[in-house]
């Protein structure tokens, strides 16, 4: 009958390799089931099938060297480093898939600019991704990395990142120098809404880097949650939740000198908490801070409300000046401000 022992040619492909080769038939793959691959030469792809459909042809991505963009098909697993990316505007789209490795190696290490990498999980290597020198203006977006044993993020001298919903767990840090590491030299590194959770060290080190921002999210159980090092300076954290692994850790550890000044602002649609620099010896030239701190976590901006639960804190000068602005009050007038000394959410 017709559906039986039927040889499909199609014709015209380009960048596909027969040892690589997929078929797809209505989107879903059938080679080794319904269809079974011929050969494939100068752009035509041959194959057989069992019955009719809408039939077309892809490659299968493996680790290697990157100089083009790529869509992942399959998990990929590897020894060592997987993916080097070597040319620039290349865009990795995970599609959902991971990439499984062997304690070695990094899942992904960047050469390029402008490169994206998005949609995917990263497990078991020694770095989840390294930016390395120069390359520079690269997007990370949606993504899961976990059980790294060094680094889950590197960037080494790399400047104007934006790294968007990175998901960081089960961190081993044999290294001891960040699950984070914004390397000297780096600058204008972005972050939105990252999680890190079980980090058993430092989450995120800044050495002699500035301009990066932090803006959401949440980092739970480390010893130190923002070490800031060396000549690190105009660094922006706004709405962190930080939750140290015990009340004498360190939300924050600042061991820059006084001339380095770094910021931490809690805002919403009710208001904003901002600290402000008043010179020598000031908050905003050293953040170091112990005690949990986040957005209804000692800290409320609420109707009319902005507090801070300052007697959550043994070290640190957070009880310092700061400017609190109030938004959407709906009285006609304001006559005076009221202060309570103890912390509430009234």
């Amino acid at each position: 009958g017709i559906s039986n022992g039927n040889i499909i040619n199609i014709r015209r492909l380009n960048n596909y390799t027969i040892d690589s080769s997929i078929i797809n038939s209505s989107g879903i793959l059938c080679d080794g089931l319904s269809c079974n691959l011929i050969s494939y030469s100068s752009g035509t792809l041959i194959f057989n099938t069992t019955s009719f459909s809408s039939f077309t042809g892809t490659e299968s991505v493996g680790c290697k060297i990157l100089t083009t963009s790529v869509n992942l098909t399959e998990n990929l697993t590897s020894t060592s480093t997987c993916f080097t990316i070597s040319g620039s505007n290349v865009r990795v789209d995970g599609k959902g898939y991971s990439i499984i490795g062997a304690a070695s190696g990094a899942a992904f290490a960047v050469q390029g600019n402008n490169s994206i990498i998005t949609n995917l999980t990263i497990y078991d290597f020694a770095t989840g991704i390294d930016l390395m020198i120069n390359s520079h203006n690269s997007t990370l977006s949606n993504l899961t990395i976990i059980n790294v044993s060094d680094d889950s993020l590197l960037i080494q001298t790399s400047h104007n990142n934006t790294i968007n919903n990175l998901n960081i767990s089960a961190v081993a840090d044999s290294s001891n120098d960040g699950t984070i590491l914004v390397q000297t030299g780096s600058y204008n590194t972005t972050f939105k809404d990252l999680t890190i959770e079980q980090a058993p060290i430092e989450s995120i080190r800044i050495r002699s880097s500035n301009l990066t921002t932090i803006s959401g999210g949440r980092i739970s159980n480390p010893n130190i949650g923002i070490h800031l090092m060396e000549t690190a300076s105009n660094n922006t954290f706004f709405n962190l939740t930080i939750i140290p692994n015990s009340t004498t850790q360190f939300t924050i550890q600042d061991d820059t000198n006084d001339s380095m000044i770094n910021y931490l602002i809690y805002n919403n649609s009710f208001g904003e908490i901002k600290w402000i620099d008043n010179g020598t010896g000031s908050f905003l030239r050293n953040l170091t801070l112990n005690g949990s701190i986040g957005p209804s976590t000692n800290l409320f901006i609420g109707n009319n409300t902005a507090a801070l639960n300052s007697s959550a804190f043994t070290i640190g000068k957070i009880n310092s000046s700061a400017n609190i602005t109030l938004d959407g009050i709906s009285l006609l007038t304001i006559n005076n401000i009221r202060r309570l000394n103890n912390y509430t959410l009234d």
